[in-house]
């Protein structure tokens, strides 16, 4: 894993770059690769997900659904800028190991949602077009990610089969 700071120095940037692409981008463009998803639902889902998450650490319960993300462009941004300042204002302020509500494996603690947020918001930065490069150290942690807590929980939700033979992976970078 990589440093608290470091995964908020990453979701900052993703936070802005989204933020940036909403006030330039076509609001109702599709995303490719959120098939059925435009900018605008993007941007409602990211929102919601950031309050989400805040919920999580604040109150130590997974926040409510979010309804009231807004349409209009002007609206939208400052509606996204809102919800990502608070959650970064939030694990900014907050002890890693601060217990609360995750859906990843124990310990429940704040750093799950420092990686997970980082990780969430860089790739929907991504995906509306909003960020260069993946930095290596982010794509090898996201990998991590995957195998050590996505794959796992799939597999025990019954979503997903098991791996019908062992998965080598090996960086191509770095």
């Amino acid at each position: 894993p990589l440093t608290p700071d470091a995964y908020l120095a990453h979701l900052g940037r993703a936070c802005e770059a989204f933020a940036a692409r909403l006030v330039t981008g076509d609001l109702h463009a599709a995303v490719p690769d959120c098939p059925g998803w435009t900018l605008t639902d993007l941007a409602h889902h990211l929102g919601g997900v950031h309050r989400w998450a805040r919920t999580a650490v604040v109150e130590g319960r997974p926040g409510p659904e979010t309804a009231d993300a807004p349409t209009d462009r002007a609206a939208l941004v400052g509606w996204f800028r809102d919800g990502a300042a608070a959650l970064l204002d939030t694990l900014g302020a907050t002890d890693p190991t601060t217990p609360c509500w995750t859906f990843g494996p124990r310990p429940h603690v704040a750093a799950f949602w420092f990686r997970r947020q980082a990780h969430e918001t860089v790739l929907h930065a991504r995906d509306a077009g909003a960020a260069g490069p993946l930095d290596p150290a982010l794509a090898v942690d996201g990998v991590d990610e995957v195998v050590t807590m996505f794959f796992p929980r799939q597999r025990r939700l019954g979503r997903t089969a098991p791996l019908p033979a062992a998965l080598g992976l090996t960086s191509t970078e770095g």
